[in-house]
């Protein structure tokens, strides 16, 4: 699994993506049960607690799949595109874009994973599912 992508909005309104890496509050060590590595001198070692990070979470409305979308056009690059658009595929229901488009479930996954290369047919038939549109505008 690679780096997770998202999106954050910030208080000018501002749309950036980013990788995502939680921070979390541990409990003191002694209440935490890890193993021995985890551990320097008695002290739980904050950088080795990495928890993976699915954005698909985050992407609960309308709204935020469109932020999350544009922001994904904006970058120009087509893989990274495609990625998002297979995690917000993921969260509507891969089953669901995949009943509603024609497409099999296997296809979507391989057309939106890492290493995939989605047909624009494809792209379209999922965009028009959730309900996006591409449109085309003059760089500024």
């Amino acid at each position: 699994m690679g780096p997770a992508i998202g999106f954050i909005i910030n208080d000018e309104g501002m749309r950036s993506s980013f990788f995502c890496v939680a921070e979390i509050k541990a409990p003191k060590a002694a209440t935490l049960k890890l193993p021995g590595f985890w551990r320097k001198n008695g002290v739980i070692d904050m950088a080795k607690l990495l928890y993976d990070y699915d954005p698909a979470t985050a992407l609960d409305s309308p709204e935020a799949i469109e932020v999350f979308m544009a922001d994904a056009f904006e970058t120009g690059d087509a893989s990274y595109i495609a990625k998002a658009l297979g995690v917000v595929a993921r969260a509507k229901g891969m089953s669901q874009i995949a009943r509603e488009t024609g497409l099999s479930r296997e296809q979507l996954y391989r057309s939106f994973s890492d290493v995939g290369n989605p047909t624009l047919k494809t792209t379209l038939a999922v965009l028009q599912v959730l309900g996006l549109d591409i449109t085309a505008k003059r760089h500024s």
